[in-house]
């Protein structure tokens, strides 16, 4: 990615004329010397997202306070209309500074294209796997892409994804088929409004009001799986959308006590590489008070 071809003198002053970006080569530049050879003909393969990870070394070499200031000169030649010639300067003597800071701020969707600079991202798709082919690949259940109009689920049988139509998720819940799906922040719960368990308060008493609710919320670094003792006294409460990294709301029911237990196993267990990480234990005494 960092190999940069020496241009001839004649395909310098070519580029300086205005030529597309786009079919041009790529250049030495005294500005950033290990550049990415974005300049090739065609384009690399390359998504915007992809580029835009690239481009941030430009800024970790550059520095935060040099780059804040090019984004105002930035901002100042687009408002001018002036933009294309900003970024075309000093491409004669092979420093591509403003070129530089123009695509790094557009990358990140901060600066808009002069035409002919755009990034066709539509040549850039890729066929998307399945979300079981994902998973196990090695990718984080939280990094899965579904297809357009599908959203990510989590199967309660075995806590693999699964990419379904959002229509569907409310009947997927009440079958218990699923009882999360991964971005989808429901009104309820609202954690400003509701106790919140955590990891933190492992082996603590947990006391609630009869008919108090409380949230789980481990996070999504292991699959979680949740027992209580005695149902007749907290259960889980189904048919609510969680947050992702949340395992449920339980509420209270009768006076009384009960146990839940639950089990952390490393997500990378259920890959097609299993690790040696260990599986953890949690435990909360509830006690449910008039």
């Amino acid at each position: 990615m960092k190999s940069l071809l020496i241009l001839a003198v004649v395909t310098v002053l070519a580029i300086s004329l205005g030529a597309n970006h786009a079919n041009a080569m790529c250049a030495i530049d005294t500005d950033w010397p290990d550049k990415p050879c974005i300049d090739t003909s065609p384009p690399l393969p390359l998504s915007k997202s992809e580029w835009r990870d690239l481009w941030s070394e430009y800024y970790t070499f550059k520095g935060a306070d040099w780059m804040e200031q090019q984004k105002l000169e930035l901002d100042k030649q687009t408002k001018s209309d002036n933009l294309k010639e900003w970024i075309e300067s000093g491409y004669d003597s092979q420093n591509f500074t403003n070129y530089n800071v123009w695509f790094y701020y557009y990358a990140n969707d901060q600066a808009p294209a002069p035409e002919g600079y755009e990034l066709d991202e539509t040549i850039y798709n890729k066929e998307i796997l399945s979300p079981l082919k994902q998973f196990n690949s090695g990718i984080p259940i939280d990094k899965i892409q579904c297809k357009e109009g599908l959203e990510l689920v989590i199967k309660s049988s075995d806590n693999t994804p699964a990419c379904v139509k959002l229509t569907s998720v409310p009947k997927l819940i009440e079958r218990g088929w699923t009882d999360s799906i991964t971005h989808i922040t429901s009104p309820d719960p609202d954690e400003s409004s509701i106790r919140t368990i955590t990891l933190v308060d492992n082996d603590k008493v947990i006391s609630l009001k009869k008919g108090e609710r409380f949230l789980l919320k481990l996070g999504d670094d292991y699959n979680w799986d949740a027992e209580i003792n005695n149902q007749t006294i907290v259960s889980k409460v189904i048919n609510i959308m969680i947050v992702k990294g949340t395992q449920g709301v339980y509420e209270s029911h009768n006076l009384g006590n009960a146990v839940m237990t639950t089990t952390g196993n490393p997500i990378c267990l259920a890959t097609s590489t299993p690790c040696l990480q260990p599986s953890i234990l949690l435990t909360w005494n509830i006690q449910v008070m008039e």
